[in-house]
């Protein structure tokens, strides 16, 4: 399940169970792509690239139906946080 907030955008995997937590403020990109992580999809899927705490470049990518939509509303998302006072990614 992919979840946007205010501040941030979340993950939960429930098998395993796992969940990403994606600070808005150290996004670096939102984007579409059918080639990640070595693997190729036959539809676009979303992908968020940002700066992890030790500074590295880190992606994660979603197959999506509402992808189209998903992207502005990331962007929109990504803008506001850094308004609010998130630091933007060195």
């Amino acid at each position: 399940m992919l979840i946007l907030t205010a501040e941030e955008l979340r993950f939960d995997m429930w098998s395993p169970e796992r969940r990403l937590v994606i600070p808005l403020a150290v996004v670096l990109r939102v984007d579409t792509t059918k080639r990640h992580a070595g693997r190729y999809s036959v539809k676009p899927l979303l992908r968020v690239t940002w700066r992890d705490a030790r500074g590295l470049e880190d992606a994660a990518a979603w197959a999506l139906t509402e992808r189209d939509e998903w992207v502005p509303a990331l962007e929109d998302a990504v803008r506001a946080a850094r308004t609010a006072g998130g630091a933007p990614p060195a």
